[in-house]
């Protein structure tokens, strides 16, 4: 799971991740359940109900827009929530951070870092039970706590982002006015966003007539030159 908080924004998320089970309390119990389920959704409303805009975790992975999405992008995106989870979270995560310019809260992060922290604790208690049989209970015990915290941590996570879509739908005006001429749902080159994933790029234009919007190019097309995606700091 790749993880980048986003730090150089200055907006805020409508609800914090500490407070998204209080405050839709029922979409969180639901997101726990059938969080594959949610995470589609989410991701479809992320994209603003069009699914040209999608690729294979929105260019988090070296594969996106290489695996023919276009063609039918919503069995892609089933096969993305139910294969690769955690990345199909956070691709919504970063797609409407960048759009909205969302930093995440100090306590977010913690609650990231324990996640990830009790994930390794339970691999290396794993570990040491082979070398010591007697510790393959509490092997089994940290690792039941660490998948309960993770059920948790992102069920929180895709309610913050349900509230967020809401929000925005409600308030178009805090979109990034800088993506307004642009396309916030083209991920950058792969090469590119791999090199430095904490800049802010221009987004190429998207061609609606003919449906051409993809975060990379067909094989027949080159990519604009570098210099057409200047990073802006």
């Amino acid at each position: 799971m790749m993880y980048n908080n986003r730090g150089q924004y200055v907006q805020t998320w409508q609800t914090e991740m500490q407070k998204a089970c209080f405050t839709s309390p029922l979409f969180c119990c639901l997101a726990i359940w059938c969080s594959p389920c949610v995470s589609y959704q989410n991701r479809v409303e992320a994209l603003h109900g069009d699914m040209r805009f999608y690729t294979c975790c929105q260019g988090l992975l070296p594969c996106s827009g290489r695996m023919k999405e276009e063609s039918c992008p919503e069995a892609c995106l089933c096969l993305e929530v139910c294969c690769c989870f955690p990345n199909s979270v956070l691709a919504t995560r970063y797609l409407l951070q960048d759009e909205m310019q969302l930093q995440n809260t100090k306590c977010d992060n913690c609650l990231f870092n324990t996640m990830v922290a009790l994930q390794g604790l339970a691999c290396v208690c794993y570990i040491a039970s082979f070398i010591e049989p007697g510790l393959r209970d509490t092997a089994a015990l940290v690792d039941t706590i660490a998948d309960m915290v993770y059920c948790s941590v992102c069920a929180c996570m895709q309610t913050q982002h349900r509230d967020q879509i809401k929000f925005r739908n409600e308030n178009q005006q805090c979109i990034c006015p800088a993506m307004a001429t642009g396309n916030p749902m083209l991920a950058p080159p792969v090469a590119v966003m791999q090199k430095n994933p904490g800049m802010t790029f221009q987004y190429p234009q998207i061609n609606h007539q003919t449906g051409e919007a993809q975060g990379i190019p067909h094989p027949q097309t080159q990519y604009p030159a570098q210099s057409q995606y200047p990073p802006r700091y």
